[in-house]
């Protein structure tokens, strides 16, 4: 075994080692934990003698969260060895009408510290991403808004910096518009009605280069807060159901959403070059329970449910013309384990021909698609802790054909304190 591939597996098995070991010691957190206030069960560190509720009931929530995960790619890619990678999530959330008597009025900041190699980039190049929690090392300002309610909070205004993902399923396959995502955002308005409690709509309207002048141009998401009359608006509409009738339902619970996303600005066409006014994408996305094995008791989510996304974008001026995926899981597989997460899903993604012809004639690969498959576990210690060992398995990594299918193992943690 060459030295660089064994130094790799070594750091993989260390990492392995090192999340592994916070079992135990959050075990003990546990014991500890029992003393703590009302908010014992939702956070590592308690509920800090009561402060934590009285901070609480005053109008004051804060959150931090650490994600951490080990990757080894054991064959095919771009090489085998193994990365480590983390994020730690600081959010605020002030009730206005509590603090300063501003009714139905709430202020939300977060932001974001990560460090770490990807698994994607390093070891296996492929476009879909092992991990969807990577970030690259730096300090980001994630989100800063305000939200206003009316109607019982059926219908909510949010301005300020968002991230769009949190609310639409997005996978970027229109991928020269540089959507506000996670962990940068841009400054948008978004309005969102419930007339009941099956339908939901919600539309945006957000700053439509929040990276400019270049995609990765935005290091510590600054420049969310700036506007410029060149860049455009990136608009957003979709419509979802929540379906859930009660015992005696013809179908079991379940949310669907279907909607657009939209750009203002001009593209080159891929295979002309002439500007193409505006820039699009549909998607759906899915999540549907199957079978329940305790049908009659609430919010037990024991049982098999299915999950489906998919987005279709325009060939001629996107790398990636669509893309489905999803899969099936279960919560509570085992005996004594209710509330743990077995999860079997892939991803698939079609190059667009029009980039694929435009790329062969410059004289580079042909692109046709990339296909990843992943089983994982999610193993639930308690709220705040829990651990997620899982195997991802890419098949024509990158879409070209010219690297072998990719072979990864990996494990994840989450903390809540």
């Amino acid at each position: 075994m060459p030295p660089s591939v064994s130094r790799h597996r070594r750091s993989f098995l260390a990492a392995l080692l090192a999340l592994a070991a916070l079992a135990p010691v959050v075990s003990r957190a546990v014991d500890r934990s029992r003393l703590a206030g009302a908010n014992k069960d939702e956070f590592l560190t308690g509920d800090w003698g009561g402060r934590r509720s009285a901070w609480s009931a005053a109008g004051l929530d804060f959150a931090f969260a650490y994600t951490a995960a080990a990757y080894e790619n054991l064959a095919g890619g771009l090489a085998t060895g193994g990365t480590f990678e983390g994020t730690a999530d600081l959010s605020c959330d002030l009730d206005l009408a509590k603090l300063a008597g501003w009714t139905d009025l709430r202020l939300h900041l977060s932001s974001v510290a990560a460090h770490g190699t990807s698994i994607s980039t390093r070891c296996v190049g492929d476009v879909n991403k092992i991990s969807s929690y990577y970030l690259d090392r730096g300090l980001y300002l994630n989100e800063v808004w305000l939200q206003k309610d009316w109607r019982q909070g059926t219908l909510t205004l949010r301005v300020g910096k968002m991230d769009a993902d949190l609310e639409f399923p997005l996978y970027s396959y229109a991928d020269a518009i540089p959507l506000p995502l996670y962990p940068t955002g841009a400054l948008g308005v978004r309005l969102s009605y419930e007339p009941n409690s099956v339908w939901f709509l919600s539309a945006a309207v957000y700053d439509g280069n929040p990276n400019e002048p270049g995609h990765d141009n935005n290091p510590h998401g600054l420049h969310g807060f700036s506007l410029g009359r060149s860049e455009g608006a990136t608009n957003l509409l979709m419509v979802g159901c929540n379906h859930d009738y009660g015992e005696n339902a013809p179908l079991p619970p379940g949310t669907w959403k279907i909607g657009v996303y939209q750009s203002t600005r001009s593209y080159p066409n891929l295979a002309t070059g002439a500007k193409e006014h505006g820039d699009f994408a549909y998607f759906l996305n899915g999540d549907q329970t199957l079978w329940r094995e305790n049908p009659t008791v609430k919010d037990d989510a024991q049982g098999l449910a299915l999950y489906l996304v998919a987005e279709w974008a325009p060939a001629d001026r996107n790398t990636y013309h669509y893309g489905f995926g999803g899969g099936p899981y279960y919560t509570g597989l085992l005996p004594g384990r209710d509330k743990d997460l077995a999860y079997f899903n892939f991803l698939y993604t079609r190059f667009s021909p029009t980039y694929a012809a435009a790329a062969r004639a410059a004289g580079g690969p042909g692109y046709g698609f990339e296909n990843r498959w992943q089983f994982s576990y999610q193993i639930v210690f308690t709220k705040y802790f829990s651990l997620t060992p899982e195997i991802d398995y890419v098949v024509h990594p990158g879409g070209t054909g010219r690297l072998a299918n990719a072979t990864v193992l990996g494990l994840r943690t989450n903390l809540t304190f």
